[in-house]
């Protein structure tokens, strides 16, 4: 008799357990087991454990059970379900009946079910998640049954207060599929519960007005941090209308067409601040707006405490556009509109003369749009009339425009700068510049200052304070020098830009020490040092400074940041920075240096880091100009991507380390942006231009294969494997369906993902488990994978497989288990905590022999050292070849010596051939990787790059675009 799987039903839970013989088997063993249901079908163990791994799921004291409880059966896919042994899914919608008005006492909800055919389930019982009814059983699936719990836990005990029945309705309200069955009122009933708001500041007739806009965090397409709007617009102004007029704001709106909005208590706590600053001079006004993040922390820190920092960082967001327009009305800044004028000439940004013709980011992805100023009415109308009607894109005079949020705010901005007539409005009344806000020259549209390099300084005899085992590579020796060489002359800062993984943080604290010597010597005046990283890496500074320095190199270490800047600033601003002045090296983030800037400008600094300096790309945000605004004798900004989305990014980081190096934005542009977005010639001019001078460079880039002398060998295996059957089929018929709708709105994107889609599956969202070997065979690349796995396998080594489906991790935990005995099976993605991320990257680290880890491309980011892999496999490729070659630095980075082998499994049509989808995408790739090859970064694939790659695949015969 063989293991069998087995479970009972405990409570609302289920109790799962393998026995052998009768006798129970340790969970240890499960990994490896092979195990039966009692109708003979093959166990899904591995589901069980990844429960398990994801603190979904718990063991018994024994070891020997493993206890899932209702919740995290009702998220599982149907093939887990079987390969558990429990029933399916119920193939049932929800109907819901209220009994009351939402705002009475009395209200209550019943709920039923019906069948997909539309017969009711007249007397279906429900038990936790199962759901019976006569001889027939099922689970029922997220979200039933969460909203089915919510609605019973609600009639057990009703919620008296009316506006925390508001906010239990939300909630609710939010999980609702399409089609649930409502009745009544509800079925017009949009409710809403803002998590976060922004700020709108507009001229009203008593003077400034402040008012709250709702608003969610979303990640763009090219990863990036964006924002959209909770309300649609005609709904925000009226939410904002009755803000204004209100005495004290509520907790609850009424605001027309259905629409609901119960405000969760730390927004309305929060909002009681923007409320009475309305109330009060123009003067308190503008002291709010210079800093409206320090007075809401304030107001809540009463109620709050010790979180108070994470909660106004989650209720408040401050996106670069609301910075752009806070600034305009203060007069801080110039006004930093999202837009471009284009003159007939064809010149950008020209000193007179009313543009004929804007240019736009409000095409997909971004992509500029051209508009004349006379269209901007009609252009407006149509983005509100598509947005309200649930549409993506809109045409309007035969470009694609993105109906979203940002675009309708570029639009909006464009009206107010170039009216009917296509002659700017006037701007505001400024007021005269505070002393206690650093007002920058920020060089968008014409230069302030111009810095350069000076004398030589004078220079003792001194070494890096490294530890005795510490020692340099040769690119880190050259880096170090180069750094020195920028000190002797008196350059005011430096780009540093090597690939990730080259030890930029190693060659930035040799030199710093280094400078620490000199100013001991007398050769400097003693200054501190100020290193300012994205909140995650400040830990990681910290451990390498003391992995790397003797102890004191740098002088004591001050964190100014969190609870102990609070500590700090809570003597005054003054006493801070003077605390801040004798002290060794501070570390901070890119937040606080915003916050509390006045802290940080009060201080002289001996030289300023700025780590990920891609976080101060953007010449519109505050965070920008703040970093910019701080004095130090030398700026250091490190990046490995100082280009991820346009040329405007490396001017930015440029114009923070050498200020004027690159010129005004608006020559930049003009020279190395003429059409709007960069081309080969104009990178390698750019490039030409930050080698200079030839002793010290502005801008020092290397990559791995040329300038890590020590590095082991990297090879790149492509293998071709024809297409099954089945997958050719499906193939083909995505390629007529791409054929057939060519002309739609945004007819490239969904071909394009179709046609990925099942180049890597054909049937992935169907799978039921029953059949793995089956499911493998259906597919191309993962009969590839799985074969060179099995090699990986003989020889004892281990991989990294990067997928980007979540649902493909999850059937390929159980894959890898079944197949090649792999056990447990580590995941890191988007999903994965930071501190379990991390355990997960030692787990694989330490482990013995043959294994494979599943990581998505975007969580394989920076911070991630898994160099006990020496094959990397690309089951799905990115867009961006720079995102490809990160994943691969997590294997082939300094502190990997032996051979990293880099696979690409590529899924070939029996009759297309070259031209099919993999193909096509991987030249794609490839003309990216060679054109950045030596210069700043991969180039983004262009809206014409993935025009050029599905006409390549649908249609053979005819070239792709470069």
């Amino acid at each position: 008799m063989g293991i069998r799987l087995e479970w009972r039903r405990e409570g609302e839970a289920v109790r799962f357990f393998c026995s052998e013989e009768d006798a129970p088997l340790p969970l240890a063993a499960w990994w490896r087991a092979s195990a039966e249901l009692p109708n003979g079908r093959a166990a899904a163990l591995g589901t069980l454990l990844g429960l398990v791994d994801e603190e979904r799921a718990t063991t018994d004291d024994g070891g020997t059970s493993v206890v899932v409880p209702d919740a995290a059966l009702a998220v599982l896919e149907p093939w887990q379900l079987a390969g558990l042994g429990l029933p399916g899914p119920a193939p049932v919608r929800l109907a819901v009946v209220a009994r009351g008005t939402l705002s009475s006492p009395s209200f209550s909800l019943e709920y039923g079910f019906v069948y997909d055919n539309g017969i009711p389930a007249s007397g279906a019982i429900r038990d936790g998640v199962f759901l019976r009814h006569g001889a027939r059983e099922h689970l029922l699936p997220e979200p039933l049954y969460t909203i089915v719990q919510r609605i019973d836990a609600y009639r057990r005990d009703p919620i008296r207060d009316m506006d925390e029945r508001f906010l239990w309705w939300s909630r609710l309200a939010d999980m609702l599929p399409s089609d649930v069955g409502l009745e009544g009122f509800l079925r017009q009933v949009h409710a809403v519960r803002p998590e976060a708001f922004s700020l709108d500041f507009v001229a009203a007739p008593g003077g400034l007005s402040v008012l709250p806009r709702f608003v969610r965090a979303v990640e763009s397409e090219d990863g990036n941090a964006a924002h959209e709007d909770v309300l649609p617009a005609v709904v925000g102004a009226s939410f904002q209308e009755r803000f204004a007029r209100q005495q004290e704001p509520g907790g609850r709106y009424v605001l027309g067409q259905g629409w609901f909005v119960v405000l969760p208590p730390a927004v309305r706590t929060a909002l009681e601040v923007v409320h009475r600053v309305n109330g009060e001079s123009e003067e308190r006004k503008r002291e709010f707006l210079r800093n409206p993040r320090a007075a809401i922390r304030s107001r809540l820190e009463d109620v709050y405490g010790e979180v108070t920092d994470e909660v106004v960082a989650s209720i408040f967001q401050e996106t670069p556009l609301f910075l752009s327009e806070r600034v305009r009305y203060l007069g801080v800044w110039l006004p930093k509109a999202e837009l471009y004028v284009k003159p007939p000439a064809g010149q950008w940004l020209p000193d007179e003369a009313p543009p004929q013709s804007l240019l736009m980011p409000i095409g997909p992805a971004g992509t500029l749009i051209e508009v004349a100023p006379a269209d901007l009415d009609d252009l407006a109308v149509r983005i509100d009339d598509a947005r309200d009607a649930g549409k993506t894109t809109v045409t309007f005079k035969g470009q694609e425009v993105a109906a979203s949020a940002q675009s309708a705010r570029v639009v909006s901005k464009a009206l107010r700068m170039f009216g009917s007539g296509g002659e700017p409005e006037p701007e505001p009344d400024e007021p005269s510049p505070r002393q206690d806000v650093p007002i920058i020259f920020d060089h968008i549209e014409e230069l302030g200052i111009h810095l350069e390099a000076g004398g030589l300084r004078p220079e003792a005899e001194a070494q890096p304070s490294l530890h005795d085992g510490v020692r340099l590579h040769e690119h880190q020796q050259q880096g170090l020098a180069w750094l020195q060489e920028h000190w002797r002359h008196a350059s005011p800062g430096a780009l540093l830009a090597d690939d990730m993984g080259l030890g930029k943080t190693l060659q930035t604290l040799a030199f710093l020490s280094w400078i620490r010597n000199q100013q001991q010597a007398g050769m400097a005046e003693a200054r501190p040092f100020l290193i300012v990283a994205p909140t995650g890496l400040l830990r990681n500074w910290e451990e390498e400074i003391a992995k790397f320095l003797i102890p004191g190199a740098l002088g004591q270490l001050i964190r100014a940041h969190g609870s102990e800047l609070r500590g700090l600033v809570g003597r005054g601003a003054r006493a801070a920075a003077f605390e801040l002045g004798h002290g060794g090296v501070v570390l901070t983030t890119y937040e606080t240096l915003r916050d509390k800037i006045i802290t940080f400008t009060g201080v002289h600094w001996g030289a300023a880091v700025f780590d990920e300096a891609q976080k101060i790309k953007n010449p519109r945000a505050m965070s920008t100009d703040m970093a910019k605004s701080i004095k130090a004798e030398f700026t250091l900004t490190l990046t490995g991507t100082p280009v991820e989305n346009t040329l405007v990014d490396v001017w930015c980081i440029m114009d923070a380390a050498h200020p004027g190096r690159l010129d005004s934005l608006r020559t930049f542009m003009r020279q190395y942006m003429p059409e709007g977005g960069p081309d080969e010639r104009a990178l390698r001019d750019l490039q030409a231009e930050l080698a200079r001078p030839a002793a010290f460079p502005s801008l020092l880039r290397r990559n791995k294969e040329t300038h890590w002398a020590e590095r082991p060998e990297k090879r790149q295996e492509i293998e071709r494997i024809p297409m099954p059957p089945e997958q050719a089929a499906a193939y083909q018929n995505v390629i007529v369906s791409a054929m057939q709708h060519a002309d739609g709105p945004g007819a490239v994107l969904k071909a394009l993902h179709s046609i990925r889609t099942v180049s890597l599956h054909p049937y992935m969202s169907s799978w039921d488990g029953a059949a793995p070997d089956a499911f493998v065979n259906a597919s191309a690349r993962l009969q590839g994978m799985f074969r060179l796995l099995s090699r990986i396998k003989e020889q004892g080594e281990k991989a990294l497989i990067f997928i980007e489906s979540k649902e493909m991790q999850q059937v390929l935990v159980e894959l890898l288990r079944l197949r090649l005995g792999c056990g447990p099976v580590l995941v890191i993605n988007g999903e994965v905590s930071g501190a379990l991320r991390q355990q997960r990257v030692h787990e694989f680290q330490a482990r013995k022999g043959f294994d494979a880890i599943l990581l998505s491309p975007r969580a394989a980011g920076v911070g991630l050292n898994l160099t006990a892999a020496t094959h990397v496999i690309h089951l799905s490729r990115w867009w961006n070849p720079a995102v490809e070659d990160q994943c691969t630095d997590r294997a082939y980075r300094i502190g990997q010596h032996r051979a990293v082998t880099v696979h690409y499994p590529m899924a070939i049509h029996p009759e297309l051939g070259e031209a099919s989808f993999d193909v096509k995408l991987h030249e794609l790739l490839e003309r990216k990787r060679r054109l950045s090859h030596g210069l700043l970064g991969s180039p983004l694939a262009t809206a014409d790059d993935l025009a050029g790659l599905l006409h390549a695949v649908v249609e053979p015969d005819g070239e792709p675009t470069a």
